[in-house]
């Protein structure tokens, strides 16, 4: 009797194993799991990604998420990958997610990359991608972020990325992109919210269908071959909070639209040849906070309504022809120096010091200005810092969100470096490029 339960549960064992080899083999088989080993094999260092082996399941590898045993997201960015980005990626159709930003990756990008028609994100900047931007991924109609930034991508920008109507993150910025950017891209691209294409070689005019972006909150176009004036559709853009712009060979004179950016906090127009005079109708920008007009051939006066942007931190108008003085209300402003209030003139040792006040924003988490300086001399960050250096407490200025042990010493460097820039005295104040080497010789200690 023994021996017949025994036959009949070797006999039951028997029928398991072609069941359990076969799901072993369908494991194995998960068309996921084999696009994602071709994607490591693809690698010239594979051994950087040691998680993704037999012992562990294709969905607990490292930068890789699952649902109901599907790959939806692979993100792996700044693990010093290289090699080529296997087409075989395009495989995982239920990818929302592709992240390798900050990698080593070279040669084209994959049109495959086309077929993830769920895809939402695609991170592919601070790489070394060449070739043109594959026109397939205008196809991608539920895109919300394109990141390729900081590549050698070449070419131009297709008009079919003009169909990612969801799109909502552009950033092509720091490549090799050249022409005239095609007014069709814009048409249909109403969800866009940041739109990076700063240093590149675009030429041609600034297309005026930008003002149609109506959820346009940030906009970087410097750095560029524009000619031409600054189309007032930008004046439509009543979101916009960021807009630099420096380095674009546009000239003037500034459009009277401008004023209508009611949301526009920062405006870098530096390093353009304007050649005009600063309009009266900045001062209605309200909400401005940096305002950097350097090396822009500016003439005429300098508007009293610019006393009337009461948030404005940082002022730089160096390197113009600027007449008169500047509005007596700009001194009192955090980032303003206070030579300003005296004699009224821009200058490059003036732009040190506002610059000296950003670095203590950073090593401070403070903000310029504010209630808790109220009973400070100067009644601001600068007056509040200076007092502390005075009596020996530096270390107790340092923002405890972002200082460790490792970072402190940096930290104290960098408020060393500040505490210069803001000498009382503009003579005492380094250079910018002085600044910029001090800065580059931090290092931990």
């Amino acid at each position: 009797m023994e021996f017949k339960l025994l036959f009949h549960f070797l006999c039951f064992l028997y029928l398991l194993l072609p069941i359990s080899g076969a799901t072993r083999e369908q494991a194995d088989g998960n068309p996921d799991r084999g696009a994602l080993v071709s994607f490591k094999r693809g690698l010239q260092n594979p051994h950087f990604l040691s998680s993704w082996n037999q012992k562990i399941h294709f969905c607990k590898w490292d930068g890789v998420t699952c649902r109901l045993g599907r790959v939806t997201s692979l993100s792996l960015p700044s693990r010093s990958l290289t090699g080529s980005l296997s087409p075989s990626l395009s495989s995982l159709l239920n990818l929302t997610l592709l992240d390798m930003s900050s990698n080593s990756f070279f040669g084209q990008i994959p049109t495959e990359l086309a077929e993830l028609t769920l895809l939402e994100t695609l991170k592919l900047g601070s790489n070394s991608f060449t070739g043109n931007i594959p026109p397939e991924l205008g196809s991608l109609n539920t895109l919300r972020t394109l990141e390729l930034s900081t590549n050698a991508l070449t070419g131009t920008v297709p008009t079919k990325l003009g169909q990612l109507t969801q799109l909502q993150f552009l950033d092509l910025a720091n490549n090799f992109l050249s022409g005239s950017l095609p007014s069709t891209l814009f048409e249909n691209l109403q969800s866009l919210t940041s739109l990076d294409i700063s240093n590149n070689s675009f030429s041609g005019n600034i297309p005026p269908e930008i003002g149609e972006l109506k959820n346009l909150t940030a906009l970087y176009i410097g750095i560029n071959q524009f000619t031409g004036k600054i189309p007032p559709e930008i004046g439509k853009l009543s979101l916009l909070e960021n807009f630099f712009s420096p380095s674009c060979s546009i000239t003037g004179p500034l459009p009277e639209q401008l004023s209508n950016l009611k949301s526009l906090t920062k405006l870098d127009l530096s390093y353009n040849p304007l050649k005009c005079s600063i309009p009266k109708s900045i001062g209605k920008l309200q909400n401005l906070t940096i305002l950097n007009l350097v090396y822009t051939e500016l003439n005429g006066s300098i508007p009293a309504e610019l006393g009337n942007c009461r948030n404005l931190m940082m002022l730089m108008l160096s390197f113009n022809s600027l007449s008169g003085s500047l509005p007596e209300e700009l001194s009192t402003f955090g980032y303003i120096p206070p030579e300003y209030g005296q004699s009224g003139r821009s200058t490059t040792k003036g732009d040190v010091f506002s610059f000296g006040v950003i670095l203590l924003e950073l090593v401070t988490g403070k903000e310029p200005t504010g209630p808790e300086f109220k009973e400070i001399e100067g009644g601001n960050l600068v007056g509040w810092v200076t007092k502390k250096i005075k009596k020996g407490q530096a270390a107790d200025v340092l923002d405890p969100v972002v200082m460790s042990v490792d970072s402190k010493q940096m930290m104290l460097q960098v408020l060393s470096i500040a505490a210069v820039c803001l000498a009382e005295n503009p003579a005492n104040r380094p250079t910018m490029l002085q600044v910029l080497k001090l800065l580059k010789g931090i290092h931990k200690e």
